[in-house]
């Protein structure tokens, strides 16, 4: 995911500098897809790849439910699924059924939620695509928290941190200092 100008994570800093920051980003995005293609240094027109478009959806997808504009997150993910299924590409379909399962939680939309991240983790399993295995603990946790399992939510965040850390894929960071935040700042 694209990061704000200074470097910092997305979603670190005050309200004012993170809408600033996911507007800039999503503007970004968008003039990426409404030109289906980047200039090279020979200022050549070149197709944005098949496989980046799925990425670049997903992408604004994120920014858009972060948003909290679902009906728009949920457009550009459906349309990164069909890309990505239509393409064979099944690392895609699965990142498309994490954001999906992220989608529904932030709707409160607990079985859908549950729903898509089963089929992601299974896909994972199978393709042993081990990168987003942290995202697997992560989506796990917020599921455990909305039932008030606190053990269990910090188990999950426990393996997620793990991995993370063994990884070095600190993009996740926030998403673990949230889930910390709001079990009381404690794993």
């Amino acid at each position: 995911m694209a990061r704000p100008q200074d470097g910092r994570p997305l979603s670190a800093g005050d309200e004012n500098q993170i809408d600033t920051d996911l507007t800039a980003i999503a503007t970004e995005v968008d003039h990426l897809l409404k030109h289906a293609g980047i200039r090279a240094e020979t200022k050549k027109f070149i197709p944005l790849p098949c496989l980046l478009q799925p990425l670049v959806l997903l992408t604004r997808a994120e920014l858009y439910r972060l948003k909290k504009d679902f009906a728009k997150a949920q457009h550009d993910i459906d349309e990164a699924f069909t890309i990505a299924t239509r393409g064979g590409m099944r690392l895609h379909e699965a990142d498309c059924h994490l954001e999906y399962a992220r989608l529904h939680l932030a709707k409160s939309e607990n079985d859908k939620a549950r729903e898509s991240w089963a089929k992601a983790k299974k896909m994972i399993e199978e393709m042993g695509y081990h990168r987003r295995d942290p995202e697997i603990h992560l989506i796990e946790a917020q599921f455990h928290l909305t039932s008030g399992e606190k053990d269990k939510v910090r188990e999950s965040l426990a393996n997620a941190k793990e991995l993370i850390d063994k990884m070095g894929m600190h993009r996740w960071d926030i998403e673990v200092k949230e889930i910390k935040e709001q079990l009381g700042g404690t794993i």
